[in-house]
């Protein structure tokens, strides 16, 4: 499994982490749940585990 930090197109600055079945390239859109919306992202980063307590969903689909 593969951690992807995903950034998105909304008015916070934060960026979320999710997981993969296979690694994704930096800076390929994905299809994810945030919330109850299917959104689209950016990936930024691949963290090598992920923050302690925190929920990871997986992503549902590269776009790219």
């Amino acid at each position: 499994m593969t951690y992807l930090e995903v950034s998105f197109n909304i008015p916070l600055q934060a960026t979320y982490t999710y997981s993969s079945p296979e690694p994704v390239p930096l800076g390929c859109r994905v299809q994810t749940m945030l919330g109850r919306r299917k959104t689209t992202g950016w990936v930024v980063g691949h963290p090598t585990e992920s923050a302690e307590g925190i929920i990871v969903r997986d992503m549902l689909s590269a776009v790219d």
